[in-house]
């Protein structure tokens, strides 16, 4: 996880991976993983509310009824 929380931040500055890990300490590397972290756990908090709600959505919804042939 903190490979990619490093290679996105990398990617947003437009540098490379080799290059932020040269160019920032130990603690900033920790607080970009942190802030990576909790970013993704909102992303797929709100991922889940949103398949939930339309769950709900679709058990709410009369269904349709088949035709006889």
């Amino acid at each position: 996880m903190e490979l990619d929380a490093l290679a996105a931040e990398a990617r947003a500055r437009g540098i490379s991976y080799g290059q932020l890990a040269a160019s920032t300490t130990a603690q900033e590397q920790k607080e970009i993983v942190e802030a990576w972290a909790a970013k993704r756990e909102a992303r797929i908090k709100a991922e889940r509310a949103a398949r939930a709600e339309k769950a709900a959505a679709e058990a709410a919804r009369p269904r349709k009824k088949k035709k006889k042939k």
